[in-house]
């Protein structure tokens, strides 16, 4: 199979490109630099220059994924400092206009299946509630800026994919591992200046997220994953 992935350099893309390879699958990355990408990824993949944030460039997407069985979009733009002036806005773009820019492209290429990477972070606060992939999305004012973009983002997976493309959304949580915020976290935890929240266990191994994204039968298909 040929796949596509939006968000290749990241710490997922990373966990996730080789596993793709070592499938028997061809990869096609499409990376805004073309000098970080040929240093962090297997010289298998095949490098395609894409800025998903360039809207100039959005034109030409169609055809940069012709020939593609599938779409990972896996791309985000985590702040470091959460709280900052306009921290989230790159984020946001990405889970907005460049998932329905890339959608609407993978349709019109003839992409037959189309996996979205979301996160638990935009469920609401259920206190001892379980909380599973029934549970709506929190859309208070209070956490608004950092949701509402999931919530658009994974509303247009649904409406723009569904009849045309295989698809599911794939929650995941923290990432921890080589190359996360894990080891500044470690150093924090080591001099005593951060609490881990709840029980620690929100956190995902990258290499267990890129299991579950790798699985590209699609078993969730139609349906949200976490």
């Amino acid at each position: 199979m040929k796949v596509a992935v939006a968000g290749p350099t990241g710490v997922l893309g990373r966990a996730l490109i080789p596993r793709l390879l070592a499938q028997g699958h061809s990869v096609v990355a499409l990376a805004r630099s073309l000098d970080k990408a040929q240093a962090v990824l297997p010289a298998a993949a095949e490098i395609r220059s894409f800025d998903m944030l360039a809207p100039e460039q959005r034109p030409g997407l169609p055809a940069l994924l012709q020939g593609c069985d599938a779409v990972l979009h896996i791309a985000t733009a985590i702040p470091a400092d959460m709280d900052a002036p306009g921290a989230w806005d790159a984020n946001t773009r990405l889970r907005t206009e460049a998932t329905e820019a890339l959608l609407t492209a993978a349709r019109q290429a003839g992409v037959s299946r189309y996996l979205q990477q979301s996160i638990t972070m935009a469920y609401p606060d259920c206190g001892d509630a379980w909380i599973d992939e029934s549970t709506p999305l929190d859309q208070t004012s209070r956490r608004g800026g950092v949701t509402n973009p999931v919530v658009t983002m994974e509303g247009l997976v649904r409406t723009l994919a569904e009849g045309q493309m295989a698809w599911c959304i794939l929650r995941g949580g923290s990432f921890v591992g080589p190359g996360t915020f894990q080891q500044s976290e470690i150093a924090k935890l080591k001099a005593g200046t951060l609490a881990v929240p709840c029980d620690g266990r929100n956190y995902v191994l990258r290499r267990r997220a890129a299991v579950r994204a790798q699985r590209l039968d699609l078993q969730h298909c139609g349906r949200t994953a976490a």
